[in-house]
C-alpha cells in the first residue's frame, strides 16, 4: 500500500494528494499518515511549497468528511429505535441526553478522533446525527486535521525513510500530545465562540 501510493503521488502531485485525503476522509482508507509522509517527500524532491501541499490535503480531507456529516445530519438518529434489540436495552430519553451532550460539550472530540488512524472518518456521522453545530465540527475538524497533517507531512519532508525505524512510538507520541493540546486549547476556542456570538 504504502508503496503504491509513493508512486501515485510521483506522478500524479499535488492533485493525486488532495484526491487520496479527499477518498480517506470519507471512508477512512487508503492511509492518511502515508499519504501526507509521501506528500512531505515529494514537497522536499520536487520544491513545491509545503504549506500549499499541506494546505491541499487538510482540504480534501475536510471536503470529505464533511459528506459524511451531512450523511449524518440528513438521516438523524432515531432510526435506530426501529432496531428491536437496541430498542430493548436503550431507552430514547438516554440517548437524547448524550446526544445534547455530546452536541454541545464534545466538539474537541471532533478534533482527537481526526487523528486516530482507521477510525478518523467515524465521527463525522454522529456529529452529523446529533447536529452538532456545523461551525463546530469545521473548526474542530480542521484544527485535528491541520496538526495530524504537518506532523505526518513534516516528518516525510525532514526525516524520510528513516522514520520507519521508529514509526510506532512517534505515532503514540503524537497522539498524546494531541489530546492534552484540545483538551487545554478547548476553553479558548469555546471562549472565542462565545464573544463572537455576543458580539452578532
Amino acid at each position: 500500500m504504502w508503496e503504491t501510493i509513493n508512486l501515485l503521488i510521483s506522478d500524479g502531485g499535488i492533485w493525486v494528494i488532495f484526491i487520496l485525503m479527499f477518498i480517506n476522509g470519507l471512508v477512512s482508507t487508503i492511509p492518511s499518515e502515508a499519504v501526507l509522509f509521501f506528500a512531505g517527500i515529494f514537497s522536499k524532491i520536487s520544491g513545491q511549497n509545503f504549506f500549499l501541499i499541506l494546505l491541499i490535503a487538510a482540504l480534501g480531507n475536510l471536503f470529505g468528511t464533511c459528506i459524511l456529516y451531512f450523511i449524518g445530519r440528513t438521516i438523524g438518529y432515531n432510526w435506530i429505535f426501529r432496531i428491536k434489540l437496541i430498542k430493548k436495552f436503550v431507552h430514547k430519553e438516554t440517548l437524547d441526553n448524550a446526544a445534547k451532550k455530546f452536541r454541545k460539550d464534545g466538539a474537541h472530540w471532533v478534533g482527537i478522533f481526526r487523528c486516530l488512524p482507521h477510525v478518523r472518518s467515524i465521527i463525522s456521522l454522529p456529529a452529523g446525527m446529533i447536529k452538532m453545530p456545523f461551525h463546530l465540527f469545521l473548526i474542530y475538524s480542521f484544527i485535528g486535521m491541520f496538526l495530524w497533517a504537518i506532523f505526518w507531512q513534516g516528518i516525510g519532508y525532514y526525516v524520510g525513510v528513516a522514520f520507519f525505524d521508529f514509526k510506532v512510538y512517534i505515532s503514540l507520541f503524537f497522539i498524546a500530545f494531541l489530546i492534552i493540546f484540545l483538551f487545554l486549547f478547548k476553553k479558548r476556542i469555546d471562549g472565542f465562540l462565545q464573544k463572537e456570538k455576543i458580539k452578532d
